[in-house]
């Protein structure tokens, strides 16, 4: 059985299997928050906790990180969180 891959969050640095972090992607030129694993481009992960949620949005760390993002983006990454929470 082939183990879980392990990612880190971009805000506090801890580690963890990949299905605990959503996964914001930039690919073909776009920025995407997904779950998916089959779309491949430069990712970003970040926890499933809404206190690393926050400062991702205060640092605007994705539009930061991916200058193509616009601020939608953080508006995205509270709707995976919200969905993640059910």
């Amino acid at each position: 059985m082939k183990d879980a891959p392990i990612r880190m969050c971009a805000v506090c640095r801890k580690h963890g299997e990949q299905d605990n972090f959503i996964r914001v992607v930039r690919s073909q030129g776009k920025v995407l928050v997904t779950g998916l694993r089959k779309i491949s481009g430069r990712s970003l992960y970040l926890c499933k906790d809404q206190a690393c949620i926050d400062k991702a949005i205060k640092s605007r760390l994705i539009t930061r990180t991916f200058p193509e993002a616009d601020d939608s983006i953080y508006e995205e990454i509270k709707a995976a969180y919200a969905n993640s929470q059910n």
